[in-house]
């Protein structure tokens, strides 16, 4: 037997398969059992033939052939003898589990056989051990069953650490997912937030046109192209007329809404290559890249300018009519900068103003030279007023009936020593642009009243002179004009009816003055006021019967066709009538010839003032006159 151990031992397959070694032991086991009972069984003479010992020897056999074979099973097969092996050992260890309850039948059967027959062992000692062994296997059990449960609970525990872990990790993968999908959307909206800021960075807020820095960045593109390809391209700024007045008498949201039917009307107007922007305020700017010829180009002003002949529907379906003036670059080739561009556009825009708005100009460079000139006289004007620069002249005016004098109108003049002597019609509408007229107008108003002041004072049989000053039309319109003229008049301590204020017609139409009691408000501090240039401005005549208007003042335009069978003496004569209706005077100016003078007088106008009767004169010459009027007057009341 030890050599079927040892033979086994050297040939097993693998370290891990001792079936066959278990096999040969339990034979081993069988046998000495056996020998063991067979010896007890002799000694007490009761060993029987075929009996419980011999079956010993039989499972002793029995149990090495097993092994034999399955030792040459797994050499054979090792795959299915290590199945074999497994499933063995699975059931050899079932078996010695229950080894204890072996025992215990072994014992009761001994105590069984006690009954039968006589054993060595007194039936006290086989029950005593029973016993014992009883009580072990209950132990054994119950330590068993506590350490079972104890490790089922220990299990039930891990799975519930497991289960709660599984929870966490759920939830925190549904935070993990719910978090990812905040951050997707997250990011999706600063995407668009970043999108709309870069095209908001990019276009106008209001009329969702390109602004100013994204059509500098495609005029750069399209000087770029020109000078790599030759590809040209050309520009027009746009500027509305008289778009102030809209934000005046509408309101300012109708205007931004007038802006954006401008802008949709002007994209109308082009080709899907061309670039219309806003560069601010109400001046629109258009970069036609390859345009074609020049007359491509007109054609293009031409319709814009047609699309502009058309009512606007704004604000509740109100029509508004307004024009725009155009400034037009058409041989852009030999630009390097696009503010150059810009610049000469500009000045070919402001041109179209000047020469009466609702056109285009396209750019020459003489033109630069004109625009390079207001820059220097707005300069100068800037220093006129503290270097004492300007002066007045005044021009007499004459009762038509009496031909008596009634009074001047003042006028300025300004000798620059670097631009030399500058008349009116070059520097005004450059103080006007500038707002420098405010100023300006102020300095003439004190001047202009301190000069009568004194003259009444030097001529006292003349103290019925009138003086007329000019007033810009912002100077008119500041808030704190009406408190400056009275203070002025006041401090220079002169009479109110002594100053006749001239404005033009268009300030009538400000909704503001006329709504605000301005013009009562003068009526009530006695200061006269004359309406300047009448008939070539806005057709007014509906506010004159509204507004305290002491003399209407006939433009020279109409003047000077007089006497030639021409119809302004028609048009002279009905003014006169409409004005003395209405307990006004009125005034012709430009009066250079005798028979103008006299179809006047026959027309029944009151007043006159031109070259005929006094051009007109500086102090020193008034104050002559002045006195040689005095003394006449002397001598007639002598």
């Amino acid at each position: 037997m030890l050599g079927a151990i040892l033979l086994l031992f050297y040939n097993r397959v693998r370290d891990e398969n001792q079936a066959p070694i278990i096999l040969v032991a339990f034979g081993i086991l069988a046998m000495v059992i056996s020998d063991s009972a067979f010896s007890i069984e002799t000694m007490l003479k009761t060993y029987v033939s075929g009996g419980w010992t011999d079956f010993g020897y039989v499972l002793q056999n029995l149990l090495v052939a097993v092994a034999g074979v399955w030792q040459i099973m797994t050499v054979r097969k090792v795959s299915e003898i290590k199945k074999m092996n497994s499933t063995l050992l699975d059931m050899m260890a079932g078996l010695f589990s229950y080894l204890p309850l072996l025992w215990l039948a072994g014992l009761s059967a001994m105590l069984f056989d006690r009954h039968t027959r006589p054993l060595p062992m007194t039936f006290e000692q086989i029950y005593g051990f029973t016993i014992t062994v009883w009580i072990v296997v209950v132990l054994r059990q119950i330590v068993t069953n506590v350490d079972i449960k104890h490790m089922l609970h220990s299990i039930d525990e891990y799975i519930k650490t497991v289960h709660r872990q599984s929870e966490d990790l759920e939830k925190i993968n549904a935070g993990l997912e719910e978090e990812m999908a905040l951050r997707e959307e997250a990011d999706r909206e600063k995407e668009k937030i970043a999108e709309q800021l870069r095209f908001d960075a990019l276009h106008d807020c209001l009329t969702q046109l390109p602004n100013r820095t994204l059509f500098l960045d495609r005029l750069d593109q399209a000087i770029a192209r020109t000078d790599r390809i030759g590809i040209s391209y050309a520009v027009l700024i746009l500027d509305l007329d008289e778009f102030k007045h809209i934000n005046d008498t509408k309101g300012h949201v109708a205007g931004d809404d007038l802006l954006v039917h401008v802008a949709e009307r002007l994209k109308k107007c082009l080709r899907m290559n061309d670039t219309v922007a806003r560069l601010g305020g109400d001046e629109f700017i258009i970069l036609m890249e390859n345009p074609g010829d020049k007359d491509t180009i007109i054609a293009t002003c031409n319709r814009i300018l047609d699309e502009f002949k058309l009512p606007f529907a704004i604000s509740g379906d109100v029509d508004v009519f307004i024009s725009v003036s155009i400034g037009v670059v058409v041989d852009a080739q030999n630009y390097e900068k696009s503010s150059d561009v810009l610049r000469d556009a500009d000045i070919a825009m402001y041109y179209a103003k000047e020469k009466g708005k609702s056109r285009y100009e396209v750019f020459r460079p003489e033109l630069r030279d004109s625009t390079i000139k207001r820059v220097i006289i707005e300069n100068e004007l800037r220093t006129a007023i503290a270097q004492k620069e300007f002066s007045l002249q005044y021009q007499p005016v004459f009762s038509l009936t009496t031909d008596s004098l009634i009074g001047f109108e003042a006028l300025i003049r300004w000798n620059n020593p670097r631009l030399g002597r500058q008349m009116p019609a070059e520097f005004i509408p450059v103080a006007e642009e500038s707002g420098l007229i405010v100023e300006i107008g102020e300095w003439v108003l004190q001047e202009a009243c301190r000069q009568l002041k004194e003259w009444h004072e030097k001529f006292p049989l003349l103290n019925h002179l009138v003086m007329n000053v000019n007033i810009s039309g912002k100077q008119f319109s500041r808030p704190d004009f009406l408190k400056n003229l009275q203070t002025t008049i006041e401090t220079i301590g002169l009479k109110t009816r002594s100053v006749k204020l001239e404005i033009t017609e268009s300030l009538l139409l400000d909704n503001k003055l006329r709504d605000s009691n301005f013009f009562n408000t003068l009526r009530q501090m006695g200061t006269l006021l004359q309406i300047d240039d009448f008939g070539t401005g806005y057709s007014s005549l509906s506010y004159l019967q509204h507004i305290p208007v002491d003399v209407i003042k006939i433009d020279r335009s109409f003047i000077k066709d007089l006497g030639d069978g021409n119809k302004s003496s028609d048009l002279i004569r009905a003014i006169v009538r409409m004005a003395h209706s209405l307990n006004m005077e009125t005034t012709a100016e430009g009066i250079e010839t005798w028979e103008q003078k006299a179809i006047l007088t026959g027309m029944d106008c009151d007043y006159g003032q031109g070259f005929l009767l006094s051009k007109p004169m500086d102090v020193k010459m008034i104050e002559e006159y002045l006195e040689g009027e005095q003394n006449d007057m002397e001598e007639i009341s002598s």
